[in-house]
């Protein structure tokens, strides 16, 4: 699951066009790195002018997406990923609910080809 969720995550940076390091394609990037990116591009559009009605739907869609994925990062996968420990099957079913919900949340927006979203 934590590798559909990043798929959504990647998705998100390409869409944002988010610079890595040296040119470091996205799909090369650690999470770490695209939600540290992730959260500059929340900060960008939190100062759109106010009077722009799209800022509040764009402002809501990249928090939620950054808030999610550093909740899978922190909660599930550097955890999994690093053998810390496993998971039941109420927590597994948790995660799976969780990362269909976000996907919902950035297929609503993005296809697979990313696509710049017209906020303005």
């Amino acid at each position: 699951m934590m590798r559909v969720a990043e798929y959504g995550l990647r998705l998100v940076a390409k869409e944002r066009k988010l610079k890595l390091p040296k040119d470091k394609p996205i799909d090369a990037a650690q999470w770490q790195e695209l939600t540290s990116r992730l959260k500059t591009v929340v900060e960008k559009v939190g100062n759109w002018p106010a009077r722009k009605k799209e800022r509040a739907a764009a402002l809501a869609f990249y928090t939620a997406v950054h808030a999610e994925t550093v909740f899978f990062k922190d909660n599930y996968r550097n955890i999994v990923s690093h053998s810390l420990t496993m998971f039941g099957e109420q927590e597994a079913d948790s995660v799976i609910r969780r990362v269909k919900e976000f996907m919902t949340v950035v297929s609503s927006r993005l296809d697979e080809k990313a696509t710049r979203i017209k906020w303005m």
